[in-house]
């Protein structure tokens, strides 16, 4: 994995969110080169009245939606292909993703709405949980880019180490703090009498899983040329990222990294552990599937 991305597919809807993402993909691209591709997809949905023609009605919303966001791009100075996709926005947003071979997917977290947050929520969900290319989810308002701080969630996973990665290469053209934070979780059902041997457990195994994430930070510091912070806390996992992404008022300004897959059975936990993120996360978040194949 090079860490650079040399192509970025950004999957807009016209909402404030994607506004944030289409900000974060010209600054990539402006600084590494990156190819740009655009895409919206659009479809009919249900209706009362389906004798009404309303094909080319949306068709040419779509278009125009699809225009304005390339403009926007090119007085940038980045080039762009856009791309016009009918179709549930998930799958066409993989699709493509695939058709073009990218290398970051970058779209709007929620819409402006009640019905568009709840749709977009979605959208940005399916397309970041089952995406083959690390995805960038904007989120926070204008004041959310570029990020101040940078917290990555590490279990340990590939994917885990990958997000690291990413978002460290990235770090060189960014002015940010890093810090990686690990959750150990504490078992349910433990009785009175068990506590007192369980913390001796407890304080030699955060011992040992401290070691092993200042050896994944020093991997990063080579990257960043400066201290990656480590924290392993007790907890879970999803409410400890969201609380060290929360500390000092600075939730809209910092970057939530993370891996959407472990290994073995540690998918399934990890996925829950993304969405859950993506769901509660008041500001931008990367997740990244881990290596391909």
């Amino acid at each position: 994995m090079s860490g650079i991305p040399k192509k970025i597919l950004l999957a807009t809807d016209g909402s404030g969110d994607a506004a944030l993402a289409r900000r974060a993909t010209v600054d990539i691209a402006s600084l590494t080169g990156a190819e740009v591709h655009v895409t919206h997809s659009w479809h009919i949905p249900p209706t009362a009245f389906p004798t009404v023609p309303q094909e080319g009605l949306y068709e040419q919303r779509a278009r125009r939606l699809l225009d304005k966001e390339t403009h926007h791009i090119e007085a940038s100075g980045v080039g762009v292909e856009g791309h016009l996709e009918r179709g549930r926005p998930v799958e066409g947003v993989l699709k493509l993703s695939k058709q073009e071979g990218v290398d970051l997917i970058t779209l709007g977290g929620h819409g402006e709405g009640k019905i568009e947050r709840a749709l977009l929520g979605s959208v940005a969900e399916g397309v970041a949980l089952y995406s083959p290319c690390p995805v960038l989810i904007g989120r926070g308002g204008k004041e959310a880019w570029p990020p101040a701080r940078v917290i990555i969630g590490d279990d340990g996973s590939d994917a885990a180490r990958e997000a690291g990665e990413f978002v460290a290469r990235m770090g060189v053209f960014f002015d940010i703090r890093v810090l990686m934070v690990q959750a150990y979780p504490q078992p349910p059902g433990i009785s009175e009498e068990e506590r007192a041997s369980y913390a001796w457990q407890v304080e030699d195994e955060l011992r040992v899983a401290e070691g092993i994430l200042e050896d994944r930070a020093k991997e990063l510091q080579g990257l960043l040329q400066e201290r990656v912070r480590t924290r392993v806390v007790v907890g879970n996992p999803a409410e400890v990222i969201l609380r060290a992404a929360a500390e000092q008022g600075g939730v809209t300004r910092t970057l939530i990294a993370l891996g959407t897959r472990g290994l073995g059975k540690e998918s399934v936990r990890m996925g829950s552990v993304a969405k859950k993120v993506l769901q509660a996360s008041r500001g931008p978040v990367l997740v990244h599937p881990g290596p391909a194949g």
